[in-house]
């Protein structure tokens, strides 16, 4: 069974329906395809979530520093997503992300509007064959950002860069996005991790009802930002067209590259 199976595996045994994602990063010379995230709520779980929770993360072998992180965080948390992605090489890694829902909910509909940054997850990833790959991200979100102050934030991320086209692609999928829906319902999010120099953010476009068709006119664009084969980006995005644009994520990562992923086709798993 391979580290992938295993996961959902684990995820199908808490017996509880839960959403699968899929998602594409590309990076320099390199496009990574087999990456999903597996969503179940606490409700669907039941009484005791958080115990059941913190089982599956020991079924696949959570660093123990984490396991006491999740302890302390999994009871504000009303989503809990497992994911995983490969490596070319053969390195996978394992992540938990502790998502407070419940609290973005109060904060959109709050009268008057809530505007300050609040922690929506905590998330725990690591290789599962070399425990010194480990790290604990946090996901800072900005409620109701109007457009030019979620770009502004995006451009701080490119900062200094001499070639910036994801900044450019997104910009067109924020313009796209904000003719279907009131800026504000953008969902903006600074990601931060502990120990390193990641600086990358994250973008929600579900509300905005987007198909991955969206990025197509700026695929080969991004194909040769990253020094890719433009056939290679064509085919890894052919077939998924049609499916539900979710989120773009972007900046440099904890090794100092740069990096744009689309997530997409958010559905309930078989």
């Amino acid at each position: 069974m391979t580290p992938g199976d295993h996961l959902q595996a684990v995820v199908r045994a808490l017996g509880a329906p839960h959403g699968r994602e899929r998602s594409i990063k590309l990076r320099d010379q390199s496009i990574l395809a087999n990456r999903f995230l597996l969503t179940v709520a606490r409700e669907d779980i039941g009484v005791d979530a958080s115990e059941r929770v913190l089982a599956a993360c020991r079924q696949v072998e959570m660093p123990q520093q984490f396991l006491d992180a999740v302890a302390a965080h999994v009871t504000p948390a009303n989503m809990m997503h497992f994911g995983y992605e490969e490596e070319h090489d053969g390195r996978a890694y394992y992540k938990v992300y502790l998502e407070r829902g419940e609290h973005l909910a109060a904060a959109m509909a709050s009268r008057p509007p809530v505007t300050d940054p609040f922690v929506l997850y905590h998330a725990f990833k690591w290789n599962n064959a070399d425990r010194n790959e480990q790290v604990m991200t946090r996901y800072l979100c900005h409620p109701r950002l109007e457009r030019t102050a979620l770009l502004q934030r995006v451009a701080a991320v490119y900062a200094g860069q001499a070639e910036r086209t994801p900044w450019h692609v997104l910009c067109e999928l924020v313009a796209a996005a904000s003719r279907r829906v009131p800026e504000r319902e953008l969902l903006y999010l600074d990601v931060t991790e502990d120990g390193t120099t990641r600086k990358s953010f994250d973008v929600n476009f579900y509300r905005a009802g987007l198909k991955v068709a969206s990025v197509a006119p700026f695929l080969e664009r991004l194909a040769a930002h990253f020094r890719l084969s433009a056939d290679v980006v064509l085919d890894a995005f052919a077939g998924i067209h049609d499916l539900r644009l979710g989120h773009v994520a972007g900046g440099v990562d904890r090794r100092g590259r740069d990096f744009l992923t689309i997530y997409f086709g958010a559905k309930a798993a078989v």
